[in-house]
């Protein structure tokens, strides 16, 4: 809507704005000035006359009484008799439309739309009657805008954007009948903002873009004509800041940062002014956030980890003095998921879980004290994803479906009540895909592939209703690279392939459409890996060759262009690997041994850089082993050996400050088997022993603390094969423990293709003994 006031605030606007319009024409627009977007100006709003004693503000003193407020815009309707207003005046103070802005809050799309298009056809019906009238001109500027809102919160994209079109045109054939006024150039400035909002939801990131700067410029300009005005500043730092969004959409991470940094900068100078102003200070931490969040995907974990902190500081305080305040409560819930994944980003698992859990719990409170809300369930339903994600990366699988379930559920019961909301459907189509995720991880991957092919019917359905939405379109291809993840697990590789080059197609177009966009380009650079990944299994390693040197070709331009951007770095390293491994396949250990040190080299820049980054030292350890392969390929096995110590060394560190990290575990199991692996070539019987049977502890213990983790108990029979081996005769129990933990998984089709081949000869190797 156009207000976006707190309940109570806004009574107390209308209130104030109703008398001005019973006064003189200095205090009409006064009045009007005093109705900015989404803030109240509390320095004009003093100087109006004192509220009407006949309407009682006590009933909704609590910003939550949604319920009172509508209750008091009625009153405001009823009390024009006494202002001796006619209804249109008193729309304009903001009645009607605001009493459809609460009943948004209470999540009655319905009636709000109702409600406003009722208003809209009256603004209609005046205006074609006095069509040259300027005030019955903005009347219908700001139906239109209101209607847009509503349906944008339905989830109805097309509309919402038509009906911000609507009211964009009023705004321009207003500012150019009068461009000096100021009132006119920002309401044109807010139609264009409003309209790039559509347009970023539609997935047209440039459409959007061209909006915001379109609003910025006329920003600056009434800056530079009053350059002491808050207000004027306020409106240039959100400029600054939706810019920087869709720049952060686009992948242009230094772009979006350096807009953000200049919002920040403005909100800096706006609070030093006025150090006590709430809104000042929110605005502050809304720019820390984002700030935070761009340093979070440059992979300046410290960075982002120290803007959202200060970020959740400020929050603290402002919610420490109004602690009923249900906008800092979700301001702070925020705050602490932003913190969660920075958590989980450094491997962090636990600490990530604990700020994912405090922000849940502050979601709960808001959801019990409004349960129809409907943002508050969209907000419950994310919150319980992250705690799934942080159980399912702890190996708690368990853990992590109950809590997919549990948000599935939540945007199962929105979906039904709002079955035209296409935004509902999207988060239920994302959450098919997490329940999918779990059970993969399970083994089950019949139960999987039914996830995600419900996922992708809902996906599908939204991209044939908005083809010019980039973002339903790029989640479409993620829908299809789920599947093809599955198929391959199967062993299914013509169906993978299938669904990675359906994938591919379509961020080959969304190419098309955005050619610079760096997100865009990445996404084609992961369906080129996936595609070389099927090609390996296919045994067409010239082919695998060809897509991984496709993808590393648009790595390499990515990381070249913003050297600084860590993750840019990290999946140019991935590249190096995977064109590494091909060519270890193909028996040219020169040229993988060369790729494997440009990888590495990469690595090592990157822990420079932040050398208490886990994920980068993980990184690390994963390059050492690759040195080891060849290594012990090209016969060089005490090189190989250094190398894979080097890695177990970087492993036992990582495993040992968080024993909970399942992930962490594997890696230094793994590590063992290769030391293991060594030894065996070397023809330490003994060392060798001692190394798998190091690994099987390892998943022993993981086992203990989730003892129905099948990826475990599977990664857990290769050490029990090579024990078996290496023990001759004493190893039988080893090769039978092998078969016990495959066989009931086979039985139940969780094994992938490949480690059911495994059984067979198991058993081969049992008859030989």
């Amino acid at each position: 809507m156009v207000n976006r006031l707190t309940p109570a605030a806004t009574l107390a606007v209308l209130i104030a704005q109703a008398q001005a319009f019973a006064s003189d024409y200095p205090e009409r627009k006064r009045a009007i000035d005093a109705m900015p977007p989404s803030v109240v100006d509390h320095e004009r709003l003093d100087a109006l006359p004192t509220p009407l004693s006949t309407i009682n503000l006590d009933a909704t003193s609590d910003v939550g009484d949604a319920a009172g407020l509508v209750s008091g815009g009625e009153q405001l309707v009823q009390a024009s008799d006494f202002l001796q207003l006619d209804r249109s005046r008193v729309r304009l103070a903001g009645s009607y439309g605001d009493v459809g802005d609460i009943r948004v809050a209470q999540a009655d799309f319905e009636g709000a739309l109702k409600t406003l298009q009722s208003d809209l056809e009256g603004a209609e019906q005046r205006l074609a009657r006095d069509p040259d009238n300027g005030q019955k001109q903005w009347d219908l500027l700001i139906s239109y805008a209101d209607v847009g809102d509503v349906l944008r919160d339905q989830g109805d994209l097309i509309g919402a954007l038509d009906a911000f079109q609507a009211s964009h045109k009023i705004a321009k054939g207003l500012a150019a009948s009068d461009p000096e006024n100021d009132h006119w150039q920002r309401t044109l400035s807010v139609s264009h903002e409003k309209i790039g909002d559509a347009r970023r939801d539609q997935g047209s990131l440039n459409g959007a873009l061209n909006a915001f700067q379109a609003s910025h410029e006329i920003r600056e300009r009434l800056l530079a004509r009053d350059p002491e005005n808050s207000h004027a500043q306020r409106d240039l730092s959100v400029s600054h800041s939706k810019v920087g969004d869709v720049l952060l959409d686009q992948g242009d991470l230094n772009g979006a940062l350096k807009a953000f940094e200049a919002s920040h900068e403005i909100a800096e100078q706006l609070l030093a002014r006025d150090p006590e102003n709430d809104q000042w200070q929110r605005d502050l931490s809304i720019d820390q956030e984002k700030i935070g969040v761009v340093r979070r995907g440059q992979g300046d974990l410290d960075g982002a980890l120290d803007a959202l902190q200060a970020s959740r500081e400020i929050r603290e305080q402002l919610l420490a003095r109004d602690p009923d305040n249900s906008q800092r409560q979700r301001d702070l819930s925020s705050s602490h998921e932003k913190i969660g994944n920075v958590r989980r980003d450094q491997g962090d698992l636990d600490g990530a879980l604990k700020a994912f859990q405090a922000s849940h719990e502050i979601i709960e409170r808001l959801v019990a004290k409004d349960p129809d809300n409907s943002q508050g369930q969209q907000n419950l339903s994310s919150s319980l994803d992250k705690i799934g994600i942080v159980r399912r990366d702890q190996g708690d699988l368990d853990g992590a479906l109950r809590a997919f379930q549990a948000g599935h559920e939540v945007l199962e019961q929105l979906a039904a009540r709002y079955p035209e909301n296409d935004l509902w459907q999207r988060g239920l189509s994302v959450s098919y895909e997490r329940i999918g995720s779990v059970h993969v991880a399970q083994g089950d991957l019949d139960s999987a592939l039914n996830a995600f092919q419900t996922d992708l019917e809902i996906a599908k359905k939204l991209a044939v209703r908005y083809p010019d939405n980039n973002q339903l379109q790029r989640g479409l291809s993620i829908s299809y690279e789920k599947i093809g993840d599955v198929r391959v697990a199967q062993g299914d590789l013509d169906g993978a392939l299938k669904a990675f080059e359906a994938s591919h197609e379509i961020r080959e177009q969304l190419l098309v459409w955005e050619p610079g966009n760096r997100r865009w380009r990445l996404d084609a650079s992961l369906s080129y890996e996936r595609i070389g990944d099927v090609r390996v299994a296919e045994g067409d390693l010239d082919g695998a060759l060809n897509a991984f040197q496709a993808s590393f070709k648009i790595r390499e331009q990515l990381a070249a262009s913003d050297p600084g951007n860590s993750h840019g770095q990290l999946v140019l390293s991935i590249s190096h690997e995977r064109i590494g491994d091909v060519r270890v396949a193909q028996g040219d250990l020169d040229e993988a041994m060369r790729a494997f040190e440009a990888g590495f080299e990469v690595r090592e820049q990157l822990l420079a850089r932040d050398p208490k980054n886990r994920q980068w030292l993980r990184g690390l350890a994963i390059s050492y082993e690759r040195i080891g392969d060849v290594r012990a390929a090209q016969g060089g096995l005490d090189a190989a050996l250094n190398a894979f110590e080097a890695s177990q060394e970087i492993r036992e560190q990582l495993a040992a400050r968080d024993p909970d990290n399942r992930q962490w575990q594997w890696d230094l199991a793994f590590s063992h088997e290769r030391v293991g692996d060594i030894a065996i070539q070397n023809e330490r019987a003994r060392e060798a022993i001692a190394a798998f049977e190091r690994a099987l502890a390892v998943y022993e213990e993981v086992l203990v603390r989730y003892p129905n983790d099948i990826e475990t108990r599977v990664f857990s029979v290769v050490p029990h094969w090579r024990l078996g081996n290496l023990k001759d005769v004493d190893g039988r129990t080893h090769l039978e423990q092998a078969l016990d933990i495959l066989k009931p998984l086979d039985e139940e089709n969780q094994l992938d293709a490949g480690r059911r081949d495994w059984i067979p000869q198991l058993e081969a190797e049992l008859e030989a003994l």
